[in-house]
Formats: structure tokens, C-alpha cells, sequence
């Protein structure tokens, strides 16, 4: 295998987020440089396409090119450690709305913050059906 590959296969440490999360185990922007500059050859792409590679691309190259580094990430990790602490941030949130000062009890701050929560994805699907049907109105 050659040295490029085996820089895909086992990226070094030093470009990585230093974490003990799962999520953290994603390579860094500066890494995926690093890659991408390391192995044209192994690529066979040709080095111009690869620097400053994305403003030459297509739209559907991009496209594909997301898509295919979107799968690879999912193949190597579980979805739900990669986004656990987006999840988390996003719950936290309605802890915060309810409760700012920190003075409710955590049994009282977590019932307000999942009607809160309830409130915040009913107002959502109020505003989906309405864009719904103002869509279905504007093709009749």
C-alpha cells in the first residue's frame, strides 16, 4: 500500500481534535488539507485539480464529491456520536429559554423545557403546512 493510502487509512494524531468523544475523532480542516495535498498521485488527479480544486468543480462534482466524503465518514462512525453533541446543544437550549438565571429545580427546569421543546416543533409544523399550502395554491 502506498504511503498516500496509508495516510487516508491512518491519519496522524496531530491533525485531529484533541477529545475523548467519538465526534472528536473527525479529521480537522487542517487535516483534510493535508490529505488532499499528500495524495494526487494515489488519486491519479492531476495536482491542479487538487488545490483550490473546488472553484474548477462543477456543481455536481461538489455535489458528488460531499456525498462521497459523507459516506465515507458515515462508514467509519456511528451518526448519532457525530452529531451527540449538535443533539445536545440544541436540548440544552430549551433548558436555557425556560430557566436563564438557573433558579428552578432540575425536575421542574426539564418539564418546562420539553414543553418548550413541544411548542418550538409545533410552531415549526404550523409554518410548514401554511409554505405547504401556499405552494399548492400558486400550481392550481
Amino acid at each position: 500500500m502506498s504511503t498516500a493510502k496509508r495516510q487516508l487509512t491512518n491519519p496522524p494524531v496531530q491533525g485531529h481534535r484533541e477529545a475523548k468523544d467519538p465526534a472528536s475523532r473527525i479529521p480537522t480542516a487542517e487535516h483534510t488539507l493535508h490529505v488532499v495535498r499528500e495524495t494526487p498521485a494515489a488519486l491519479d488527479v492531476p495536482a491542479s485539480k487538487v488545490r483550490g480544486g473546488a472553484g474548477q468543480m462543477t456543481p455536481e462534482q461538489r455535489s458528488l464529491r460531499a456525498r462521497t466524503g459523507a459516506y465515507a465518514l458515515h462508514a467509519q462512525y456511528d451518526s448519532r456520536e457525530i452529531t451527540a453533541n449538535a443533539r445536545q446543544a440544541f436540548l440544552d437550549r430549551f433548558e436555557r429559554e425556560v430557566d436563564p438565571e438557573g433558579r428552578l429545580s432540575m425536575g421542574e427546569r426539564a418539564r418546562r423545557a420539553e414543553y418548550a421543546r413541544k411548542a418550538y416543533f409545533s410552531q415549526l409544523a404550523m409554518r410548514s403546512a401554511a409554505a405547504r399550502k401556499r405552494r399548492a395554491q400558486g400550481r392550481t
